[in-house]
C-alpha cells in the first residue's frame, strides 16, 4: 500500500476510538493482530490524508454539511 499520501498515523487499540476517527473522516488503513502474553488483539492503524489539519476539515465539512 501507497502511504505518500497519509499525512498522520495512528495506531489504535478499541472500536470506539476507531469509530470516533472515522466519523471525523480519517481512513482505515489496516487492521492487525498483536500478541501479547498469550493473548491476541486487534490493532486498527488510522490515517490523516487530507492537506489540512484536522480541525479545519472538520469545520468545513460540518459547513458545507448544513448547506444541503
Amino acid at each position: 500500500m501507497d502511504y505518500s499520501e497519509v499525512n498522520k498515523i495512528e495506531v489504535l487499540d478499541s472500536v470506539e476510538e476507531v469509530n470516533k476517527k472515522l466519523d471525523r473522516y480519517w481512513t482505515l488503513l489496516a487492521v492487525q493482530t498483536v500478541t501479547e502474553s498469550n493473548q491476541t488483539k486487534l490493532s486498527f492503524v488510522v490515517g490523516w490524508t487530507h492537506s489540512e489539519d484536522e480541525e479545519t476539515y472538520v469545520r468545513q465539512r460540518s459547513r458545507h454539511k448544513d448547506a444541503f
